[in-house]
């Protein structure tokens, strides 16, 4: 028997409770888990985990059980394939391995987790910290859905026999068991967990042979929901007294917070708004009792989540608490001064003025900056211990993104014009410490008196080949460019094989481009070069966006512009960055551009370049505009490319020509059809792979009757013809297909009554065989939409 209808099969015996059902199902069973035990090869094990998935509710604990010890022995053993397979094992090694088995597991094993909910949980726990990273992931994803409240199962099928809150229960009481150092190593999957359990939201879904229905609604007070929550609360206090190190409690604040979300259509009722209410009244005095002690990130998130607590507070008790927390804050003058200096997520004016205002206003950036000064100017050799000790501290809060940090930046560049020893000194002696925030005080220092001890400490810094990034960065526009300093950078970046500083160094020289051309020769072209050398391209993404780069491409000689089109080889692909450089180059020069991608396209092809190379963007955006002026070059330049490969030519330069013409404009129709009119094999399959780029539309019907006229009556071509013509794009709905086939059939009308027999004899065949197809495709869909309605018992 095919294995799809056996699993079919084995799917309707799992809702059978007769003795003949209970003994196949227990047969069925046996003989999975002999596999599991015994077998290598891929698709047996998949399909053996398919088994189990079928009727895993009716052996919850022995499914449970033997899941989590296959997952465990797969790990070392030796996975095979199909015979048919063995010339590519290598290849499916990559996606069909002990891996995606293990994953597979997983899915099985969260079939019974309303049925052995602690014994899956455990385990998934486990898995979490595992050392393959995708098997983490479904790990976490999978204990996400033990913990998500779900309708069918809180309120039961029809609302009838729901078990509650039980297995969120279960979940909770698990995690609250835990040691130290076990909730400690799984800290990452509790928290996941946490914030599932403090949703506001409890979901179900519907399904039929038309349609998935997602209901959703405002998760309940009752089925244990209350206790619960409360439960997840004492958990997550408990875990960030456990931790250590900022950036893990911050993580512990932001799942609490999740406690006193509502849902956004609050239709719970009292008792829910009740609970709702205490568990935000919990966390914000949680809150507040840190806001004398935790570490100024964390006082910064509490201001940040508090605030929009009260600003979506449900009653006068809510708004209290949260405003309590606004007065310590005010307390806290040493969090007030970081606020004005780091704060990226502070709140800066009163909440309830903020609340009316619901705006930032410029006015307070004008404040922050003022402030700034104040406490730059203010800082004096008597009081200098206590301004670097903030400096240290404040230089140690962490960001994906240094721009969260201007007003940080202006301060010590404020700090370093206005107090040039003390900004040397702390150059100087806390080097290290400050090293994500150099630049602004190398910039405040450069243009000072303390210059030629600065360029002491750049000297010794060259030599040792350290900061070399941000002594190259504080010349971004910089009216006093050092010039030869920054080619003694460029080249000890170049010698210590730093290419973000090589690459930085172009940035500097588009940066201080001033119609003076030695610049690119000086710093530009060479950091190229050596970007080039080295199959670095990564200079193009802190390039394109600068308004002096258009100046500078402008400005490159052939042999320049050569050089960056040879670096943009090196581009896995090409995206919006990268197009707009090659927009400005191809405003001059459109034929080396398109040549370059038709370069690109035949390296890919010849295997030079890896599989993850992608030749030419599937869209262009802006480039297509100065190529698409070329018409007569742009098809004679691709056509050039062509060696008879036609499957293959399809996907490569033919769609690299609709990429540049979308439509077709009647100079690049003109420029197709003489190429009919010259006729040869090479030249009709050249445009046949154009026009199996688009999508029958009826702008290609000249050409494709040019074609037709020109070919006989038997030839191959004609079925290309057919296959351009009857490309669909997207189609929708069950007889989308048969549909966009009779819009066809419509269009091909006037060919009935062209002047050529060849023409007319073409769409009498071609609509004979739309009509073969439409019949076809509408006697699928009735099937599917049969087969679909059977399974859903409609």
């Amino acid at each position: 028997m095919d294995f799809n209808l056996r699993l079919k099969a084995l799917s309707r015996l799992a809702t059978s409770e007769t003795d003949a059902a209970a003994d196949a199902l227990k047969k069925a069973l046996q003989k999975a888990l002999t596999s599991l035990h015994e077998d290598t090869e891929y698709d047996l094990l998949e399909q053996s985990l398919s088994v189990l998935e079928a009727i895993a509710h009716r052996f919850s604990d022995v499914v449970a059980a033997e899941i989590i010890a296959f997952i465990a022995a797969i790990k070392t053993r030796q996975i095979t394939y199909d015979a048919k397979l063995a010339a590519f094992a290598a290849e499916v090694a990559k996606y069909q391995n002990a891996s995606t088995l293990a994953i597979r597991a997983i899915e099985v094993l969260l079939c019974v987790r309303y049925l052995a909910t602690q014994t899956v949980t455990q385990a998934l726990l486990k898995l979490s910290i595992d050392d393959d990273t995708s098997i983490r992931k479904e790990a976490v994803d999978g204990l996400k859905k033990v913990a998500a409240y779900n309708l069918d199962v809180f309120y039961g099928h029809d609302r009838q026999g729901g078990i509650g809150g039980w297995p969120q229960k279960q979940v909770m009481d698990l995690l609250s068991s835990l040691g130290d150092d076990e909730l400690i190593g799984f800290q990452h999957a509790v928290l996941e967990v946490a914030d599932s359990l403090l949703s506001p939201t409890i979901e179900g879904t519907r399904w039929s042979s038309t349609a998935v229905t997602i209901f959703h609604g405002a998760a309940p007070a009752d089925g244990g929901v209350a206790d619960i929550r409360g439960g997840t609360i004492q958990l997550l206090k408990r875990l960030y007294a456990l931790l250590k190190g900022t950036p893990r409690k911050l993580s512990v604040i932001t799942v609490l917070n999740s406690a006193t979300r509502q849902h956004r259509i609050p239709n719970g009722g009292e008792d829910v708004a009740a609970m709702i209410t205490g568990n935000t009244q919990e966390v914000l005095a949680f809150y507040k009792s840190l806001v004398g002690t935790a570490d100024f990130p964390v006082v910064q998130k509490i201001e940040d989540l508090s605030y929009w607590v009260y600003y979506h507070a449900p009653n006068d008790h809510v708004k209290a608490d949260a405003l309590a927390i606004e007065q310590a804050i005010a307390a806290n003058a040493e969090y007030q001064i970081y606020k004005m200096l780091i704060g990226f997520e502070g709140i800066f004016l009163s909440w309830e003025e903020l609340r009316k205002n619901d705006s930032y206003s410029e006015e307070t950036d004008k404040f922050r900056r003022e402030k700034a000064t104040e406490f730059a100017n203010s800082i004096t050799a008597d009081n200098f211990q206590t301004w670097r000790a903030r400096i240290l501290s404040y230089a140690k809060t962490e960001s994906e993104d240094l721009a969260t940090f201007p007003n940080f930046y202006y301060f010590l560049e404020t700090f370093a014009t206005a107090q040039p020893t003390l900004a040397l000194q702390l150059l100087s002696e806390d080097s290290r410490e400050i090293a994500g925030f150099h630049i602004p005080l190398l910039r405040g220092l450069w243009n000072g008196p303390k210059q030629p001890a600065l360029r002491e400490i750049l000297d010794s810094w060259i030599a040792a080949g350290k900061y070399l990034y941000a002594s190259t960065k504080q010349f971004l526009d910089c009216p006093t460019l050092d010039r030869a300093l920054v080619k003694r950078l460029l080249g000890r970046a170049a010698e210590l094989n730093d290419l973000n500083t090589v690459a930085l160094v172009m940035s500097v020289a588009a940066s201080n481009y001033h119609d003076d051309d030695s610049i690119i020769r000086e710093l530009f072209l060479p950091a190229l070069e050596i970007l080039t050398e080295r199959g670095n391209p990564q200079w193009i993404f802190d390039m394109w966006f600068r308004r002096e780069a258009r100046a500078v491409i402008s400005k490159l000689d052939d042999q320049g512009t050569e050089l960056i089109l040879r670096n943009m080889m090196l581009l896995e692909k090409i995206d919006h960055q990268a197009e707009e450089l090659l927009y400005l180059i191809a405003q001059r020069m459109p034929q080396k551009v398109l040549a370059f991608l038709c370069q690109r396209l035949a390296a890919d092809e010849s295997g030079e370049k890896r599989k993850t190379y992608d030749a030419i963007p599937y869209r262009l955006h802006k480039l297509d505009k100065p190529l698409a002026a070329i018409p007569r070059e742009a098809v004679r330049i691709v056509r050039a490319q062509y060696d008879g490969n036609y499957g293959m030519f399809v996907f490569r330069g033919a769609h690299l020509l609709k990429t540049i013409f979308p439509q077709f404009s009647p100079e690049f129709e003109c420029e197709l059809l003489s190429l009919v009119d010259e006729g040869g094999n090479e030249n009709l399959e050249f445009v046949l792979a154009v026009l199996r780029n688009y999508e029958g539309q009826l702008f290609v019907h000249n050409l494709c009757k040019a074609i037709v006229k020109r070919v006989s009556e038997d030839s191959r071509y004609r079925n290309e013809v057919s296959v351009a013509l009857q490309n669909t794009g997207v189609v929708s709905g069950a007889y989308g297909f048969a549909e966009a086939y009779e819009r066809k059939k419509a269009e091909m009308q006037d060919w009935l009554n062209d002047s050529s027999d060849k023409v007319k004899e073409f769409a009498a065949w071609y609509i004979n065989g739309l009509d073969a197809m439409i019949v076809a495709d509408r006697q699928r869909a009735d099937e599917e939409i049969a087969l679909r309605k059977q399974r859903y018992d409609e």
